[in-house]
């Protein structure tokens, strides 16, 4: 039986995921006695990324990220405004017309 764990860290979160129970049971009772850790229980956000669990898996989302990222643009209150030319007009260099023969 293969079993894996792995342990991510980032500054002072903890992120620790694997397929036995009991090893990633044995690693927090290790690093609680070690550092006095919390356990926050099932991960929900971890470096701006989302967690969402189900029967087929783990989805990620970067949703909160991105509408902070709007927010601290000023981008979210933005209101669309129609394109102010013609799709298919062409653009020139020069402020002359163009002739009718081109």
């Amino acid at each position: 039986h293969d079993s894996f764990t792995v342990l991510l860290i980032y500054v002072d979160d903890i992120v620790l995921v694997g397929n036995s129970m009991p090893e990633i049971t044995r690693i927090k009772s290790n690093l609680d006695n070690q550092f006095g850790i919390k356990d926050l229980g099932i991960l929900k956000f971890f470096l701006g990324l989302e967690t969402a669990h189900s029967s087929c898996g783990i989805s990620l989302c970067q949703r909160q990220y991105c509408l902070d990222f709007l927010t601290d643009t000023g981008v979210l209150g933005s209101k669309p405004a129609p394109t102010p030319l013609d799709a298919s007009t062409r653009l020139h260099n020069d402020n002359s017309q163009q002739s009718s023969s081109q």
